[in-house]
């Protein structure tokens, strides 16, 4: 099974340490103009990066570095101050 066989549309790669494992490129960047995703098309993260945050937040809590319990708000203002 291929990635592009499941309507996947970008680029992926699987690597373990240094080795490549699998890459694959598919789909187009500009879809009105038939441009095509290339290694090195940039694509919006938008929200994903909210995933990793809670994947490491739970993961801080699972160790016991944090309790699930804290309020987020002193971090908040420090962010908003930038501090």
């Amino acid at each position: 099974m291929d990635i592009i066989d499941e309507g996947f549309r970008g680029n992926a790669y699987v690597v373990r340490g240094d080795e490549v494992l699998y890459k694959s490129v598919t789909g187009f960047a500009d879809l009105a103009n038939e441009v095509p995703n290339t290694l090195d098309t940039r694509f919006a993260s938008a929200s994903a990066g909210k995933v990793f945050v809670a994947v490491g937040i739970l993961q801080l809590i699972e160790r016991a570095q944090i309790r699930r319990s804290v309020a987020v708000s002193p971090f908040s203002r420090a962010m908003k101050s930038g501090r």
